[in-house]
């Protein structure tokens, strides 16, 4: 493969939920600084593709824990802090504080962060006047804060979610109701509390108000298009909040040229809104062409546009065609499937973990039964957020499939070298996470899990090569180390080793060698205490002895890099004679 190929694949590099929290807090510090500097001063009201909420959460946690004033720690014992105020006792907060069951916010300069499905706006608004704050304590004090005691499976509403952290913890406010607080200390645990949805709605139309989120500005016409109506394939119904929101943004910050003629008829695709505001009529079509037609109560307008924008658009209201189900059985694949849990540590607190089983031919005829009794439907576009987390997998030798809790999947093919994203129903997806969460809930054997994902990630060829993701890529321009040999024998040590799942944190004394073959097969990332980390299924080994395998990546490393260095110095004495 090229380099290209790899980067195109890194880029589509599946990510485990809590290795990713995991990773984050290690490794993410300065680009959580650069992200959370960029998001409070640039304030530039766009809709761009986001990267995973959840990781943008622990990166800005590692700010916290490891890298904020001068190195103190910022986080207290959890009980400490809930306990030390009430709305009744708040002389140490002033008046546009709230005393959430969570935790006391300081409500005033609170910076609250908007996001709806695979779009983020650039644009966090301060909660810093008096009317906002006092209308939230308003709001919050006549709110029913339920802890909820368990959440199976995970649903996290239809896409939109308004963040904000303290120095404790971080809150996730989804549409649905759900609020997710996420408690950074020796370990990520979280606490879920559900409100009524309305109070989501309000919370929103009072925080970003001056936003006119989903309103549309644009062609001399200004409406919501919370009600509008869509055609796109053969899908003819109304926008879901978080399209009439994205869609709106595009819409208004892309720049229109007025023409005299229709060019949306030579279009192969089309978008098409229909809506009404104070009594008058609109349709709105906008081709793939960068064409676009407006019908205002009657009258004919139209423009034209750059065409690469078209596919961002298209991305927002993609309804999907109807497909096959796209996994076939063969009685002879071996498959491994990965889901999270939700495991309790002590009253309504939970902390997040990967359980991986290898199914039996039971379990498989069942599950491939009932994915082959869903209904499909295959997105245009594959191009998901390229880190969003997937939180249900099934894997097996040719190809995998990642599972959205909004019904999105993901197909990756490994013989292709392609993937593809389909939807299915909300239900379908609980009920596949439902049989795959019973297959792992006793399954018990790690190091045969852990010999499978060797065994597929340096999978057997005819070569001995693979790959060692290097430390300093920024500055030399190079993704890795290549090593013509020594992949088989690397494979023989891992799978002598004897291997047993690890909770525990990664160690930043620890160096880190990622290695790989493909990296659509995903990377192993190894560390010189034994432990093994498997990002695309969010699972962690310790092996006992480590000391063969970190004798022997040590090695490796430094001849490819003195191999690197001998071939720089060859080429610039090269350069040198030429010159002379």
């Amino acid at each position: 493969m090229q380099r290209k190929d790899y980067q195109d694949a890194l880029n589509e590099l599946r990510l485990g939920s809590s290795f990713c929290e995991e990773m984050e807090k290690k490794l993410s510090a300065e680009r959580a600084e650069a992200d959370e500097y960029t998001d409070e001063v640039t304030h530039v009201d766009v809709i761009s593709p986001r990267r995973s909420h959840k990781g943008l959460a622990i990166a800005a946690a590692a700010v916290l824990l490891i890298g904020g004033a001068g190195g103190t720690v910022l986080y207290r014992n959890k009980d400490t802090f809930l306990s030390t105020t009430t709305n009744e006792d708040s002389s140490y907060y002033d008046e546009k504080s709230f005393a959430f069951p969570f935790g006391t916010v300081d409500l005033h300069g609170l910076v609250v962060n908007y996001q709806c499905d695979n779009y983020m706006g650039s644009a966090p608004v301060t909660v810093a006047t008096e009317e906002m704050g006092e209308q939230l304590i308003s709001l919050f004090s006549i709110t029913d804060f339920e802890k909820l005691d368990t959440l199976e499976p995970i649903v996290k509403g239809s896409g939109e979610v308004m963040d904000f952290h303290t120095d404790y913890f971080f809150a996730d406010f989804y549409d649905n109701g759900i609020i997710e607080i996420i408690y950074i200390q020796d370990d990520v645990y979280r606490e879920y509390y559900k409100i009524p949805e309305d109070t989501f709605e309000k919370m929103r139309d009072i925080i970003f108000k001056d936003y006119d989120l989903g309103s549309l500005d644009q062609f001399g016409i200004k409406a919501e298009l919370f009600r509008a109506q869509l055609r796109v394939d053969d899908y003819d119904g109304g926008l879901s909040n978080t399209e009439a929101i994205a869609l709106a943004s595009n819409i208004n910050n892309i720049q229109w040229n007025e023409r005299d003629t229709d060019g949306v008829k030579d279009s192969s695709d089309t978008i098409t809104l229909d809506f009404e505001s104070e009594g008058k009529k609109y349709e709105i079509i906008l081709g793939d062409n960068g064409m676009a037609s407006v019908e205002a109560d009657g009258k004919m307008s139209y423009y034209s546009y750059a065409a690469e924008e078209y596919p961002y658009m298209r991305r927002t209201v993609d309804k999907g065609v109807d497909a096959d189900c796209p996994i076939k059985y063969d009685e002879n694949d071996t498959w491994l499937a990965v889901t999270s849990v939700m495991e309790r540590r002590g009253g309504a607190v939970y902390i997040e973990q990967e359980k991986a089983v290898l199914l039996d031919e039971d379990e498989k005829k069942e599950i491939y039964d009932a994915l082959a009794g869903f209904e499909w439907r295959e997105l245009l576009n594959s191009a998901v957020g390229g880190f969003d987390i997937y939180d249900t997998s099934l894997n097996f030798d040719s190809c995998s499939i990642g599972f959205w809790s909004d019904g999105k999947c993901m197909v990756s093919d490994y013989t292709a070298e392609r993937t593809f994203m389909y939807l299915l129903k909300k239900e379908d997806y609980q009920h596949i996470r439902k049989l795959i969460s019973e297959a792992a809930a006793d399954y018990e054997d790690d190091d045969n899990v852990a010999d499978y994902c060797i065994d597929h990630i340096l999978y057997e060829d005819d070569s001995d090569q693979f790959f060692m993701l290097r430390d300093n890529s920024v500055t030399t321009g190079l993704a890795n180390y290549t090593f013509d040999t020594g992949e088989k024998e690397l494979k023989k040590i891992l799978l002598d080793a004897e291997w047993k799942k690890d909770i525990s944190g990664i160690s930043s004394a620890n160096t880190m060698y990622p290695v790989f073959k493909d990296l659509r097969r995903g990377i192993l990332y190894l560390t010189t205490d034994g432990m093994m980390i498997i990002p695309d299924y969010g699972l962690k080994y310790r092996c006992s002895d480590s000391e063969k395998l970190s004798a022997y990546l040590k090695e490796m490393r430094k001849n490819a890099a003195e191999t690197e260095n001998t071939e720089k110095e060859g080429k610039t004495d090269n350069t040198e004679n030429s010159e002379e």
